[in-house]
């Protein structure tokens, strides 16, 4: 079986993924009982099998296996009605219709979402059709899941939650929200502390690392173990970080044209200090902690500024720098919205040099230099008149990080 799994030759990929997940429903039968992904992917032996790919195996044109409102796996109607027509060859057709419907959805918080009760499994439906009914009651179950989340939680906060996933695009957000529920069965199982965390913050880390659950998984449970030995508290004191709080060099006013909150640095006042690198990166928590508290509903990134005039080789920090980079990659994914340079002097390229191979393609992409002739129109084409700081021509003074 595995050579005429892996014969690419006289199968295309379509049709080696449909054997493969055939397969996988024979996993699924020496278990006894649906199944978690993360389980099927365990036993699997014939293949190397990711969450990923199951959750591929899952969507695939007339799979045998479907994913259902719980996120586990079980057999689909394309595998019912084979079993079905072996059945009825066998025994005269004699199979009562009663017992093909199993995949009504659950009639839990109608209060919020309403699912009308659909027969999926009816011998009269195509494969085709029967598939593509599938894909959309799993669609509109796994957006049942991130607005139920919990048990516990109320209707009124459940509807919110789901409400803040944007619908701009449907079919990305319903890929998000499935891998979502991947992941956290995944990281749940892996550190129980994960069910603390809303599904928002385990998408940013998915959209960190490109919608890849393993990786995602694994960077998230770091930044679960990080979050417990640096923050044991569950914040940073200002007692803690008084050094560069005397330095008044990062503020937080107004928003840009997105409605993003608008954070400055001021870099030619940060000097490294008597506290070290730890002290700095304690600072940086700090701030990226209030950052995200002061977050507009339904906001999840800030703009930042981050104005060099006046920069020198005692404002120099490569360590510090690269401890900030390292925090706002790994534990903030996703939250910088923006990042543009001004007033940025010739002597700094040294340093950027140093520090630009640290930086992450998808934080990159977020890093603008800002010409000094062209930096008002810059700044005016993100941020209206009314939100921009006073240093540059807005109508904003600036706000210290601690009093905003």
């Amino acid at each position: 079986m595995e050579a005429f799994l892996t014969n690419a030759e006289h199968f295309s990929v379509s049709e080696i993924d449909k054997q493969k997940a055939w397969y996988l429903l024979g996993v699924l039968l020496s278990i006894g009982c649906p199944a978690p992904p993360v389980e099927l992917a365990a036993r699997c032996t014939l293949f190397c099998a990711s969450l990923d790919f199951v959750h591929h195996l899952c969507l695939i044109p007339a799979s045998p296996l479907f994913l259902t409102n719980d996120l586990v796996v079980t057999m689909s109607s394309v595998a019912l009605s084979a079993f079905k027509e072996l059945v009825s060859k066998a025994f005269y057709d004699f199979l009562p219709r009663v017992m093909l419907g199993v995949f009504e959805p659950r009639k839990t918080r109608e209060n919020i979402v309403k699912i009308q009760p659909v027969a999926l499994l009816t011998c009269n439906l195509n494969t085709e059709g029967k598939r593509e009914k599938i894909v959309r009651i799993s669609s509109s179950r796994l957006q049942l899941r991130s607005a139920l989340c919990n048990s516990e939680m109320g209707s009124k906060d459940a509807t919110v939650e789901a409400a803040k996933f944007p619908e701009d695009c449907a079919e990305k957000n319903e890929i998000e929200r499935s891998k979502v529920g991947f992941m956290r069965i995944f990281v749940e199982k892996e550190d129980p502390s994960a069910k603390d965390e809303d599904d928002l913050q385990i998408r940013r880390f998915l959209r960190a690392r490109d919608l890849d659950i393993e990786k995602a998984s694994a960077l998230f449970l770091k930044y679960l173990k990080w979050r417990r030995s640096f923050v044991p508290n569950g914040s940073i004191s200002e007692s803690e970080i008084q050094n560069h709080l005397a330095q008044n060099k990062l503020f937080m006013q107004g928003s840009d044209k997105k409605g993003r909150p608008i954070v400055v640095v001021l870099s030619a006042r940060h000097f490294p200090t008597k506290g070290g690198v730890d002290e700095f990166k304690r600072y940086v928590v700090y701030s990226l902690d209030r950052i995200c508290a002061r977050m507009p509903q339904g906001q999840e990134k800030f703009v930042g500024i981050a104005d060099l005039e006046g920069w020198g080789y005692s404002n120099s920090d490569i360590r510090g720098y690269l401890g900030a980079l390292s925090i706002l990659q790994d534990y903030y994914p996703e939250r910088l919205g923006k990042l543009l340079l001004v007033h940025v002097p010739y002597l700094f390229m040294k340093a950027w040099k140093i520090v630009y191979p640290f930086i992450d393609k998808n934080t990159r992409e977020k890093i603008i230099f800002v010409e000094n002739k062209k930096l008002i129109s810059s700044l005016v084409e993100e941020i209206n008149d009314s939100q921009l700081p006073e240093i540059y021509g807005g109508k904003l003074p600036l706000v210290p990080i601690q009093d905003s």
